[in-house]
């Protein structure tokens, strides 16, 4: 395994732990709506910043999922249903942890976030997938 696998493995890692604990709190504690969204947002930061290392990329320190995802599709092709995700998502980066005049998100913003990010965490492990099978065939 080289350097670049480990940090892909680790941004991985990582963004599955935020994914658990947004099912998880969905699943036992529904109510805690800016928390699901908080940590659905998180897992597929983490989940888009393995195929920036995956694809060479490199970034400025950022939590808006559309930025990252311009920059991914200067290597890999992005579908526009991937955007719409994440524009959907950034909301949920950083003001949604601070009390501010923001609406909470509702049970049903909550459970979209937890969808969304699955659909962005299946589609990023079929990508690491591919690479792999293009590197070692």
């Amino acid at each position: 395994m080289n350097g670049n696998d480990e940090q892909i493995n680790s941004w991985i890692k990582k963004g599955y732990n935020d994914f658990k604990s947004a099912r998880t709190i969905l699943k036992h504690s529904p109510d805690l709506t800016d928390i699901i969204c908080f940590h659905s947002q998180q897992a597929a930061e983490k989940h888009l910043k393995a195929l920036l290392v995956l694809t060479g990329t490199k970034e400025k320190k950022t939590h808006d999922l559309v930025y990252i995802l311009k920059l991914i599709s200067k290597k890999i092709p992005v579908s526009d249903l991937y955007y719409e995700i994440c524009a959907g998502l950034t909301q949920y980066s950083v003001s949604i942890r601070y009390p501010m005049d923001i609406e909470e998100p509702s049970k049903e913003d909550a459970e979209t976030a937890v969808k969304d990010t699955r659909k962005i965490i299946k589609w990023v492990k079929t990508l690491i997938k591919e690479y792999d099978k293009t590197l070692f065939g």
